[in-house]
Formats: structure tokens, C-alpha cells, sequence
């Protein structure tokens, strides 16, 4: 009979109870926090917080302690076991998540594909994740060597996967320059986001069309801000077009997204005096904000033009 995931592990949580108290009184060192910090992965997979927070606490008091000690640590055990307590810490203490992501921060120059735990994709998801963490907790700028390392590691490795892993750290990039005041930097980076985004979503193997609306408004932000009106709408009516084949197929089921943009558009062509263009997306507001006014207008004969 095959195994459910819940029962898969219960039997690793069995094993490794039985391991680490093995290991407690006999050692090695190495075995033991290794044996704590994979302990601490099941118990975050079983949704036990509490008990995984104590085995991430745990294996770091041993890791000082081989610190101060003169003793090295494995780049492997070191980071996974600082991440594992960062995730934890995330939604609760953003301060202690922050000085544990400093702490992984200070071995990324030691993280590569040979290290324990870690692969290509291992290490681009957890930078991608200590940046995310970093970013939502407004600590814009710590989040920065995380991207970078990621890029490093991506390099010009050629692949999907890797494609979208690469506009997700420039797009990340761009967040952390915007509000830094950066707004060159900005735009530059969620340029870069956008070249790889559009490309992938023509040939659709974009994760998500969402990320690109997300970063063609994000750059019309910054092309306003450095007075850039003309390119500002044009980055919001690209946004549009993406959004419209959205809704038409189901990928996106919130017409106000669009109903906002729409609005935010028709403003800015009423400022620059663009009547028609003006009016011409405010009929696409109404169009997204009630379905139906297509048939009614149709129905009163009212004209209107898309």
C-alpha cells in the first residue's frame, strides 16, 4: 500500500527523534546539527512552527558554539539552518528574520552548487525568498546582495525556469532601486524584467502574465516620476492589452485591476487634452466595471468605438 505524505513524515519524524537522541549523547557534532535542521524541515512541512523554531534554535546555539570554538561549520548546515529560523521569524519578528538573513548574507560568497543542500535551484529560491522576506518587511536594501548572488548563480544558463527566475530578480531589483529614489535604476531594471517577461509570455512559458502587468505599471510609475508622460501611458496601455487576454481566458478573475488602469490612463490623456483617447479607455472602464453596458449601449443605440 503506498504511503501518504503525512505518514511519509511521521516515519522521518520517528527516525529522526531516534537519530538526534543518539546523537545527543554520542555525537558527532556535524551529524547532530544536520540531523536538527532536517528535523526542523519536517516539523515546518507539519505546519509545527513551535517545534521547528526550537530545532532551528537549537542547531544555531551549536553552531556559535563551534564558532567560538575556532571550529568551522559547513556553508551548507550554516545557511540552511538561518534560513529555516528567518521563515519562521518572517511574519512575527521581522527584526530577528532580518539579522538571521544578515548572518546568510555574510556566506553567500561560500554558496555554489557543491555545497550541501544546495543546487542551482536551491540557491536561487532561497535568495529569491530571503529577498521577497526582506522587501515585505520594508528592508529594501538588505535585500539586495540576495538578488545579486541569484543572477550570479543563473548566469547565462539557458532555460524556462531560469528565464523566469532571472525577470523575478530584476523585477525585485527594480523594487528595491524605486524605493531607494533610484528612478533610473528603476526603469532600467523593470526594463529588463519586461524584455524577459514579453518574450516569454509570446511563446507562453511565462509562470505568470500577472508579473508582467505588475512590472509594466511599476515602470510607468517610474517613467512619470522622471517626466516621462507619453512613456508612462504607453507602458500602461501595454499593461491593458495583457490584462484584456487575461480576463478572456480565465487567467485573471479580477476585472477591477483592469477597471483601475483603465481609469488611471483616461486621466492622464485628459491632462495631456487627448479627448478621444481619454474617452476611448474610460468606455473600456465601464466596459470591464459592468459587462453588460455593451449591450445596453448597443441596445439605446448609443455609438462607441474601442
Amino acid at each position: 500500500m503506498k504511503m501518504s505524505s503525512d505518514e511519509h513524515l511521521d516515519t522521518a519524524l520517528s527516525e529522526y527523534n531516534a537519530k538526534i537522541a543518539k546523537l545527543e549523547d554520542s555525537g558527532p557534532v556535524s551529524d547532530l546539527l544536520e540531523a536538527l535542521i532536517n528535523r526542523g524541515s519536517i516539523f515546518l512541512m507539519m505546519e509545527s512552527s513551535i517545534s521547528a523554531l526550537s530545532d532551528f534554535d537549537e542547531a544555531i546555539d551549536i553552531i556559535e558554539d563551534e564558532i567560538s570554538s575556532g571550529n568551522d561549520v559547513d556553508t551548507g548546515l550554516y545557511v540552511r539552518a538561518f534560513e529555516g529560523r528567518g521563515r519562521i521569524l518572517c511574519g512575527g519578528e521581522p527584526a530577528r528574520m532580518a539579522e538571521d538573513y544578515r548572518r546568510i548574507a555574510e556566506r553567500l560568497g561560500d554558496l555554489n552548487i557543491h555545497t550541501r543542500y544546495f543546487d542551482l535551484k536551491s540557491i536561487v529560491q532561497l535568495c529569491c525568498g530571503c529577498a521577497d522576506d526582506l522587501i515585505e518587511s520594508g528592508l529594501h536594501a538588505q535585500a539586495e546582495p540576495f538578488i545579486h548572488k541569484a543572477l550570479d548563480v543563473l548566469g547565462s544558463r539557458m532555460g524556462d525556469w531560469e528565464d523566469n527566475r532571472r525577470s523575478d530578480c530584476h523585477a525585485l531589483l527594480g523594487e528595491i532601486y524605486e524605493e531607494a529614489g533610484k528612478v533610473s535604476d528603476a526603469i532600467r531594471e523593470y526594463g529588463r524584467a519586461i524584455d524577459i517577461e514579453s518574450y516569454l509570455s509570446e511563446r507562453n512559458l511565462i509562470e505568470d502574465r500577472m508579473h508582467l502587468v505588475s512590472d509594466l505599471t511599476a515602470r510607468a510609475d517610474m517613467k512619470s516620476k522622471a517626466g516621462d508622460s507619453g512613456g508612462s501611458i504607453s507602458d500602461m496601455v501595454r499593461a491593458t492589452d495583457v490584462l484584456e487576454g487575461m480576463l478572456s481566458t480565465g487567467q485573471c478573475h479580477d476585472p477591477k485591476i483592469m477597471v483601475d488602469l483603465c481609469q488611471t490612463i483616461a486621466s492622464q490623456y485628459m491632462e495631456q487634452g487627448n479627448v478621444q483617447e481619454s474617452e476611448r479607455f474610460l468606455l473600456k472602464a465601464v466596459k470591464h466595471g459592468l459587462p453588460n453596458v455593451e449591450d445596453a449601449m448597443n441596445r439605446l443605440g448609443i455609438k462607441h468605438s474601442e
